[in-house]
């Protein structure tokens, strides 16, 4: 690899990069949110009212707090319809849970942007012409 095609890498990787976290933050529950939960969650018994297949292989559940109802998703959910299990839910914005750790979910949407930009970056680098070798 020459200087140019590194340098067109690195800024593929930084642009393929800003865009996807753009696009996983602009969603109701970006990296922020999820790392208040990580942080500030609480354990709630949850009971599973559907699957949804079509949906990531997902389930819904329901759970109250404070004597208010509410309802989620968690997609790759193996629950059957009526199991019950414990969710982490952030207090201050009760209708915000997962059954998965909250952490991994971050993890999750922090890293795949990552690796995404760091095979955009090796594959743009690799596109990129070589000079032709000097005499």
């Amino acid at each position: 690899m020459n200087a140019t095609s590194t340098k067109a890498g690195i800024a593929a990787a930084v642009v393929t990069f800003l865009v996807l976290a753009v696009f996983m933050n602009i969603q109701e529950h970006g990296w922020v949110a999820w790392a208040r939960l990580a942080a500030s969650g609480e354990m709630i018994p949850v009971r599973i009212i559907s699957r949804n297949p079509e949906k990531h292989d997902g389930c819904n559940f329901e759970y109250s707090v404070n004597d208010r109802r509410y309802t989620a998703h968690q997609p790759g959910c193996q629950l059957d319809v009526g199991q019950t299990a414990q969710a982490v839910y952030l207090p201050a914005e009760p209708g915000f849970a997962a059954l998965r750790p909250p952490v991994w979910e971050l993890l999750f949407r922090i890293f795949v942007p990552l690796i995404i930009a760091a095979i955009a970056g090796f594959v743009t680098a690799w596109r990129i012409p070589r000079e032709a070798p000097r005499p």
